[in-house]
Protein backbone atom coordinates (compact mmCIF):
# COMPACT_ATOMS: atom_id res chain seq x y z
CA UNK A 1 0.00 0.00 0.00
CA UNK A 2 1.42 3.16 -1.07
CA UNK A 3 -0.70 6.64 -1.57
CA UNK A 4 2.49 8.33 -2.69
CA UNK A 5 2.57 12.01 -3.41
CA UNK A 6 5.90 12.34 -5.09
CA UNK A 7 9.06 12.95 -2.69
CA UNK A 8 10.35 16.37 -3.19
CA UNK A 9 6.72 17.48 -4.07
CA UNK A 10 5.80 15.59 -0.58
CA UNK A 11 8.53 16.79 1.13
CA UNK A 12 7.61 20.99 0.02
CA UNK A 13 4.11 20.21 1.27
CA UNK A 14 5.03 18.92 4.84
CA UNK A 15 7.52 21.87 5.36
CA UNK A 16 4.37 24.82 3.64
CA UNK A 17 1.92 23.45 6.08
CA UNK A 18 0.86 24.87 9.32
CA UNK A 19 1.00 22.07 12.00
CA UNK A 20 -2.47 21.24 11.36
CA UNK A 21 -3.70 17.87 11.06
CA UNK A 22 -6.62 15.58 10.02
CA UNK A 23 -10.23 17.29 8.60
CA UNK A 24 -12.08 14.60 10.96
CA UNK A 25 -10.45 15.93 14.19
CA UNK A 26 -10.45 14.21 17.88
CA UNK A 27 -10.03 10.19 17.17
CA UNK A 28 -12.25 7.71 18.64
CA UNK A 29 -11.56 4.19 18.01
CA UNK A 30 -13.49 1.46 15.99
CA UNK A 31 -15.19 4.66 14.00
CA UNK A 32 -14.95 4.99 10.55
CA UNK A 33 -13.15 8.08 9.25
CA UNK A 34 -14.22 8.12 5.79
CA UNK A 35 -11.99 10.77 3.25
CA UNK A 36 -9.71 11.71 6.28
CA UNK A 37 -7.23 14.09 4.76
CA UNK A 38 -3.75 15.68 4.84
CA UNK A 39 -2.45 12.41 6.95
CA UNK A 40 0.84 11.27 7.19
CA UNK A 41 0.87 7.52 7.66
CA UNK A 42 3.60 5.57 8.39
CA UNK A 43 4.33 1.60 6.99
CA UNK A 44 5.31 0.12 10.84
CA UNK A 45 4.98 1.18 14.22
CA UNK A 46 8.89 1.92 14.79
CA UNK A 47 8.73 4.16 11.57
CA UNK A 48 6.14 6.44 13.45
CA UNK A 49 6.90 6.71 16.72
CA UNK A 50 10.59 7.56 15.74
CA UNK A 51 9.60 10.93 14.12
CA UNK A 52 6.67 11.86 16.77
CA UNK A 53 8.91 11.57 19.18
CA UNK A 54 11.82 13.38 17.84
CA UNK A 55 9.23 16.37 16.13
CA UNK A 56 7.67 16.55 20.14
CA UNK A 57 11.22 16.93 21.23
CA UNK A 58 11.99 19.69 18.78
CA UNK A 59 8.78 21.52 19.36
CA UNK A 60 9.07 21.09 23.48
CA UNK A 61 12.48 22.85 22.71
CA UNK A 62 10.59 25.46 21.26
CA UNK A 63 7.63 25.89 24.12
CA UNK A 64 8.36 29.03 25.64
CA UNK A 65 8.46 30.77 22.24
CA UNK A 66 5.73 29.19 20.33
CA UNK A 67 3.65 29.74 24.01
CA UNK A 68 4.56 33.43 23.49
CA UNK A 69 3.70 33.99 19.79
CA UNK A 70 1.33 36.77 19.95
CA UNK A 71 -0.70 34.88 16.80
CA UNK A 72 -0.67 32.26 13.73
CA UNK A 73 1.84 34.01 11.78
CA UNK A 74 4.23 34.84 14.46
CA UNK A 75 3.62 30.54 14.99
CA UNK A 76 4.38 29.90 11.43
CA UNK A 77 7.78 32.29 11.70
CA UNK A 78 9.50 30.05 14.71
CA UNK A 79 8.04 27.21 12.65
CA UNK A 80 9.92 28.23 9.52
CA UNK A 81 12.85 29.95 10.94
CA UNK A 82 13.46 26.60 13.52
CA UNK A 83 11.41 23.95 13.51
CA UNK A 84 11.57 23.05 10.03
CA UNK A 85 15.65 23.11 9.79
CA UNK A 86 15.85 21.00 13.56
CA UNK A 87 17.71 17.74 13.74
CA UNK A 88 13.88 16.32 15.22
CA UNK A 89 11.81 17.45 12.40
CA UNK A 90 14.60 16.07 9.83
CA UNK A 91 13.92 12.68 11.17
CA UNK A 92 10.30 12.92 9.96
CA UNK A 93 11.47 14.12 6.26
CA UNK A 94 13.81 11.36 6.78
CA UNK A 95 10.90 8.44 7.42
CA UNK A 96 9.26 9.94 4.24
CA UNK A 97 12.33 10.21 1.95
CA UNK A 98 13.11 6.58 3.21
CA UNK A 99 9.44 5.71 1.84
CA UNK A 100 8.67 4.16 5.69
CA UNK A 101 6.05 7.09 5.81
CA UNK A 102 3.90 9.04 3.44
CA UNK A 103 2.07 12.01 3.02
CA UNK A 104 -1.82 11.09 2.09
CA UNK A 105 -4.03 13.56 0.79
CA UNK A 106 -7.00 11.58 1.52
CA UNK A 107 -7.86 8.05 2.89
CA UNK A 108 -10.95 6.04 4.52
CA UNK A 109 -9.56 4.40 7.75
CA UNK A 110 -10.86 2.74 11.10
CA UNK A 111 -8.60 3.96 13.95
CA UNK A 112 -7.85 1.14 16.26
CA UNK A 113 -5.51 1.55 18.98
CA UNK A 114 -3.36 5.10 20.58
CA UNK A 115 0.34 3.19 20.22
CA UNK A 116 1.72 6.34 21.57
CA UNK A 117 0.99 9.44 23.31
CA UNK A 118 2.75 12.89 22.48
CA UNK A 119 3.71 15.48 25.50
CA UNK A 120 0.56 16.92 27.14
CA UNK A 121 2.58 20.53 27.05
CA UNK A 122 2.14 20.79 23.61
CA UNK A 123 -1.72 19.94 23.37
CA UNK A 124 -2.65 23.33 24.08
CA UNK A 125 -0.95 24.66 20.64
CA UNK A 126 -2.21 21.48 18.92
CA UNK A 127 1.09 20.18 18.27
CA UNK A 128 1.32 17.41 20.51
CA UNK A 129 2.44 14.44 18.02
CA UNK A 130 0.63 10.82 18.82
CA UNK A 131 0.59 7.61 16.75
CA UNK A 132 -2.84 6.31 15.92
CA UNK A 133 -2.94 2.86 14.68
CA UNK A 134 -5.20 2.37 11.92
CA UNK A 135 -7.06 -0.15 9.32
CA UNK A 136 -7.07 1.45 5.93
CA UNK A 137 -9.64 0.63 3.27
CA UNK A 138 -8.66 -0.30 -0.05
CA UNK A 139 -10.39 0.25 -3.14
CA UNK A 140 -14.22 -1.22 -3.69
CA UNK A 141 -13.55 -4.47 -2.36
CA UNK A 142 -12.91 -2.14 1.37
CA UNK A 143 -10.19 -4.52 2.52
CA UNK A 144 -8.15 -3.05 5.39
CA UNK A 145 -4.48 -2.50 5.30
CA UNK A 146 -2.43 -1.72 9.06
CA UNK A 147 -1.02 1.60 8.98
CA UNK A 148 0.23 4.10 11.66
CA UNK A 149 -0.74 7.51 11.83
CA UNK A 150 0.99 10.49 13.10
CA UNK A 151 -1.45 12.96 14.33
CA UNK A 152 -1.52 16.24 16.69
CA UNK A 153 -5.69 15.34 16.79
CA UNK A 154 -6.74 14.09 20.44
CA UNK A 155 -6.52 10.60 20.62
CA UNK A 156 -8.02 8.04 23.08
CA UNK A 157 -5.91 6.46 25.66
Amino acid sequence: MRFVVPGTVALSLLMALPLGAESLGSYSHGTLRSEDEHLIVCYDEVSAIEPAEAVNGALLDLLDQLSAAPDAAALTLIYQQQLYPSPGWGVLLQAIRDLRCDLVDHASHISRSTVFTGPVELQPLEASHSVVQSDFLIGVSQATTPGWVLTTEAVPD
